[in-house]
C-alpha cells in the first residue's frame, strides 16, 4: 500500500514532464522549454520528493507508534494463570504458535496508511482502527473461507463497537428475533435453535493479553471442521481496554453465535471450555446471561428484545436466559439448559425454572 502512494506520487509530476518532452520537435525548441520552464520542472520534482519523504517519515513513525502500543517485538510472555483452579490450557508449544501469529499481526498493522485515508476508519478512534486491523490479520490467519469483517464504515453504528467474522453455517438465524407477540410454532423452533456465547477474559498486560485471546478463539473455531459447521459467525470488540463507566452495561469481549439446535451449541460450549481453560476470567455477568465460570456465559436470544417484556413475560424463563418451555428445542423436549462441560450440571441462573412443557400462547 505505501509503494501504491509513492508510485501515485511520481505519477503527479513525471507525466506532465514526459508529455512536455514529447511534443518538443526540435533542440531550439527543446532549449526554449528549458529556460521557460525549468523552474516548473525544478519546484514539480522538490513537492514530488518532499512528498515521498513526507510518506516514508509517517511510514517509520506509525511503525514505531504500532509498536510502542502493541508491544511489538517485546511481546510479554503469555499468562500461565488458571480459572476455576484448573490448569493453563494452551501448551507451550500451541503459546508459541499464538504469540508468532500476533506478532506478524501488530506489525501489519500499520496506522499510517490511515493518515492517507487508505484503510478505512471513519467515526473509529486511532487505537480502534489498530485494534480492528490487527483483529482482522490475526482472523486471516486461521481462515479457510476468505477474509472478513464486515466493511465497518457501512456497520459501525449497528454493530456498537465490534468487528464480526464469519464461521461456517449459513442460513439459520436469518433476522428473526422474538420482538412480535405472535410468533409460530416453526418461528418458535427456529429462534430456540441459536444460542450466544460471551466470553469476558482479564487482560493484565492490556493489548498483547486480548490478542492471545482472540488468536485462541479463531484457532479453536476455524481450526475445528465440526465447530465451524456449527458457528454462524463471532465478534470482537473494538476498543477491550476502555474505561468502565458507572452504571453502564456490560459489553462482552467476544461473542460466538451458535445456530442448529441444542445439541450443537453444547457441543460448541464443550470445546470453548477445554480451549479456554488457561485464560483467566473476570467474572462480569452480561444482562440476561448464565454463568458457565468467570471467563464463559451463555444465553439464548437478544437482551434487548427481552427489555420489551420485562414486565409481560411471554417468550422467556423467568430469569430471561432460555426460551420458556413453550418453545420446541432440536431434541423434542421443551427445555433449552446446557450443561456444564465438566460436571454435567444444568447451567442456568438463579431463578431459572424450566420443567414440564406448558401450553403456547393462542397466538401462536
Amino acid at each position: 500500500m505505501l509503494l501504491k502512494y509513492l508510485l501515485v506520487l511520481l505519477m503527479a509530476f513525471a507525466v506532465p514532464t514526459a508529455e512536455a518532452f514529447s511534443f518538443k520537435e526540435s533542440w531550439e525548441s527543446f532549449k526554449t522549454y528549458i529556460n521557460t520552464s525549468w523552474t516548473w520542472q525544478k519546484t514539480a520534482v522538490v513537492t514530488g520528493l518532499a512528498g515521498i519523504t513526507a510518506a516514508v517519515l509517517l511510514y517509520l513513525k506509525g511503525r514505531k507508534e504500532n509498536a510502542s502500543q502493541n508491544g511489538k517485538g517485546s511481546l510479554p510472555d503469555s499468562p500461565a494463570g488458571s480459572s476455576d483452579g484448573q490448569e493453563a490450557g494452551p501448551s507451550n508449544q500451541a503459546r508459541s504458535e499464538i504469540d508468532s501469529i500476533v506478532r506478524e499481526a501488530m506489525k501489519n498493522a500499520i496506522p499510517a496508511l490511515r493518515k492517507f485515508n487508505l484503510i478505512p476508519n471513519k467515526g473509529m478512534s486511532e487505537q480502534q482502527a489498530t485494534v480492528a486491523e490487527v483483529l482482522g490479520q490475526i482472523n486471516r490467519h486461521f481462515y479457510r473461507r476468505g477474509y472478513m469483517p464486515i466493511n465497518l464504515d457501512a456497520y459501525r453504528n449497528r454493530l456498537k463497537g465490534y468487528v464480526f467474522f464469519e464461521g461456517g453455517l449459513k442460513g439459520t438465524w436469518d433476522g428473526l428475533r422474538a420482538t412480535r407477540t405472535e410468533l409460530s410454532q416453526d418461528e418458535r423452533k427456529m429462534l430456540a435453535g441459536d444460542y450466544k456465547i460471551h466470553l469476558m477474559p482479564v487482560l493484565p498486560q492490556g493489548l498483547p493479553d486480548y490478542y492471545r485471546f482472540v488468536a485462541l478463539v479463531a484457532k479453536t473455531i476455524q481450526g475445528n471442521d465440526q465447530l465451524r459447521a456449527y458457528v454462524n459467525n463471532y465478534k470482537f470488540d473494538m476498543d477491550p481496554l476502555a474505561p468502565e463507566k458507572p452504571g453502564a452495561l456490560v459489553h462482552p469481549l467476544a461473542v460466538i453465535y451458535v445456530g442448529g439446535g441444542k445439541s450443537r451449541a453444547q457441543v460448541v460450549l464443550n470445546e470453548l471450555y477445554g480451549a479456554l481453560k488457561g485464560v483467566k476470567g473476570s467474572g462480569k455477568k452480561p444482562r440476561f446471561n448464565a454463568k458457565v465460570n468467570d471467563l464463559i456465559w451463555i444465553a439464548q436470544g437478544n437482551s434487548d428484545d427481552k427489555l420489551l417484556y420485562l414486565d409481560n413475560n411471554l417468550h422467556w424463563d423467568p430469569s430471561f436466559v432460555y426460551y420458556n418451555n413453550s418453545f420446541p428445542s432440536d431434541d423434542g423436549s421443551y427445555d433449552h439448559r446446557l450443561k456444564h462441560p465438566e460436571t454435567g450440571a444444568f447451567i442456568e441462573d438463579e431463578v431459572c425454572a424450566l420443567s414440564e412443557p406448558v401450553a403456547a400462547s393462542s397466538n401462536q
